[in-house]
């Protein structure tokens, strides 16, 4: 019985505490920056301890959520709001916020952008300003296990042009981001992962071989460990060899994994890739064989700038060196064709005296 009435009082009080944290607004860390952001979180949210908005809404449903910034300067400033699906970056980190040139991950069936508008992205604040601003959510009809994830990016804008001219100034843009977790059902998900690709790369002039994973399920890999290393093909010895922790990937997101070379040459042949992945909701386990080229090894091995490269000033003392010998040389046998040439000039004036004087 004294269960029965624990448990009945717990869940008044969390009806109760649900019912007032919309009254409540929660501050979002903006240090360095000229701005501060509090976010409003609707009765639909479903978890008061995460950061951000994290929503259970039915299909089709519309909500408004908001966002309240407030420019904490005397200058007049720019915000540039945007809406972004969640991405993971290579690291094994993920981005609420757009990142350039980012291709849309072919298993993602709902954009956060496309669901969650906002109206325009500009927003300018005098000095001490502060502005309230609405988020319209409009979930997908279809009903969906798992979740949409996503974010709120807040940057304040800089014109790059008018900083850059004055000369040797450095320019800190920080970006403040939101999470913005969308369910429908509470039904549990498992996430997973797949090797879409393994072959050589480079990523900042380095050689490396990359591994490129997805997780296609509608929900987050949480804390994950990868133990990843190449060999030769069918061979044990382990050529090199990446082990990262702490990483997350974004549902329905895919990011490339760097084993790298350590300034060592791309050799031509066929390798092994072992990769093994433990996470708090899942691990796996791969083993796939690869083929470098010898064009591939070329082109990688002629960029990569933490290959040891024999120094220019030792090819031109080389070169020199070869051209004072071959002139020594040259002298020396000039040297002695004059001389040859001179004892028989000598030899043919003797003959000729010695004709006239007979």
């Amino acid at each position: 019985m004294r269960k029965i009435r624990k448990s009945g009082l717990k869940v008044l009080l969390v009806i109760l505490f649900l019912g007032l944290i919309g009254k409540f607004p929660l501050m979002v860390d903006a240090e360095g920056m000229d701005f501060d952001v509090r976010i409003f979180t609707p009765e639909t949210q479903r978890r008061d301890d995460v950061p951000g908005f994290d929503l259970l809404l039915e299909p089709g449903a519309k909500e408004v959520i908001e966002i309240e910034v407030m420019n904490i300067s005397e200058e007049p400033i720019v915000l540039i709001i945007e809406m972004a699906t969640a991405t993971t970056d290579d690291g094994g980190t993920i981005f609420y916020r757009p990142r350039e040139g980012l291709v849309r991950d072919n298993t993602l069936p709902y954009a956060m952008e496309d669901i969650a508008t906002i109206e325009g992205n500009r927003f300018s604040l005098e000095g001490g300003e502060q502005l309230r601003i609405p988020i319209t959510i409009n979930m997908p009809e279809t009903r969906f296990d798992g979740m949409i994830l996503g974010g709120i990016s807040i940057l304040q804008y800089v014109d790059m042009e008018e900083a850059s001219g004055q000369g040797g100034m450095i320019i800190n843009r920080f970006w403040v981001e939101i999470p913005v977790r969308l369910q429908q059902t509470e039904n549990p998900v498992l996430p997973d992962l797949e090797l879409l690709s393994i072959g050589a790369s480079q990523r900042n002039w380095r050689n490396i071989f990359a591994a490129n994973l997805q997780n296609p399920e509608m929900m987050l890999i949480h804390m994950m460990e990868v133990h990843a290393f190449v060999s030769r093909a069918g061979e044990a010895e382990t050529l090199h060899e990446e082990h990262m922790s702490n990483m997350q990937v974004a549902p329905n997101s895919n990011f490339t994994l760097a084993i790298p070379l350590g300034g060592e040459r791309f050799q031509a042949g066929e390798y092994d890739l072992h990769l093994e992945v433990v996470a708090y909701n899942g691990s796996w386990s791969f083993h796939q064989r690869f083929y470098v080229s010898a064009e591939e090894a070329a082109a990688f091995n002629a960029t990569d700038v933490s290959i040891s490269r024999t120094p220019l000033w030792i090819f031109i003392a080389a070169g020199g060196a070869l051209v004072a010998i071959m002139f020594v040389i040259y002298m020396v046998l000039f040297h002695r064709k004059s001389k040859k040439t001179m004892n028989k000039a000598v030899d043919d004036v003797i003959r000729q005296i010695s004709r006239v004087n007979g």
